[in-house]
């Protein structure tokens, strides 16, 4: 029963990240899909569609940052969660989910500035023009 509790473990631990990111890219190739569907129909009636709005890129990048900042808790949990093993084992994984949430904040900290820059030359740009 321990190593159906380790190996769904493991799988959950790495096959969750896969998932969800083979989630977004599969809704992103979906949208782009029908974008594309979407401009080909109008070059067929003879229409010109507009440029889509976007998202400026400063708003992107804290966005990003924020969910890493947010994400970065969930390895030290996954330790924490290993509560039925013993003090040292418990040591132990919380030592080695430590650097995956300090990786992930890290990461979260670099796009956080990052967007929080970008907001401020973007603004700088405004007030020149």
């Amino acid at each position: 029963m321990e190593d159906i509790k380790g190996i769904v473990a493991i799988i959950a631990v790495f096959g969750m990240p896969v998932f969800i990111v083979f989630f977004v890219c599969w809704f992103r190739y979906l949208r782009a899909r029908m974008r594309h569907a979407q401009i080909l129909a109008a070059i067929e009636k003879g229409i010109t569609l507009p440029e889509p709005p976007g998202f400026p890129k400063w708003i992107t990048s804290a966005a990003i940052g924020i969910a890493f900042i947010v994400f970065s808790p969930a390895f030290i949990l996954v330790g924490l969660g290993a509560s039925d093993q013993v003090n040292e084992m418990r040591t132990t994984i919380l030592s080695g989910t430590a650097f995956p949430s300090l990786a992930f904040l890290s990461i979260g900290i670099f796009f956080l500035i990052r967007g929080l820059l970008l907001r401020k030359h973007e603004r700088q740009n405004a007030s020149l023009k």
